[in-house]
């Protein structure tokens, strides 16, 4: 009994100064994995917050473009709708003329073969009236 109680003790002992190394150790593991983990947060917070910036310049000159090349479209279909509807209303306008040129000739055309049409016949009639009269 006597030699159980010193290995006893120095069980406790050792145990004691054990899980003493063994708290600080996980102590300073925690502290350390704690400062990493703060200090890596901080880094992809500021990553995040780099590529997010730079997403929005990248956002801002992609619409400042589309904006420009929308407004240079525009002006140059408008400026190719206006040259062809001015060539539209030229060709228009000369395809009436000409229309009504024609159109006059062939009245003037069937008037006078109405006319020459309406003397003959009237003609005929006449002399075939003188005949049987």
């Amino acid at each position: 009994l006597a030699i159980l109680h010193p290995i006893k003790t120095l069980k406790t002992i050792l145990s004691t100064i054990w899980n003493a190394m063994k708290n600080s150790a996980i102590k300073i593991w925690t502290a350390l994995k704690n400062g990493v983990i703060a200090i890596i947060k901080a880094y992809v917070a500021q990553v995040k917050f780099n590529i997010n910036l730079i997403k929005r310049i990248v956002v801002t000159i992609f619409n400042a473009v589309k904006s420009f090349s929308i407004k240079v479209w525009t002006a140059l279909k408008n400026a190719v709708l206006g040259i062809v509807r001015t060539l539209r209303k030229g060709v228009l306008s000369v395809f009436n003329v000409l229309k009504k040129g024609v159109s006059a000739i062939f009245n003037a055309i069937k008037n006078a073969t109405v006319r020459i049409w309406t003397a003959m016949k009237n003609t005929v009639i006449n002399r075939a009236k003188a005949l049987w009269s």
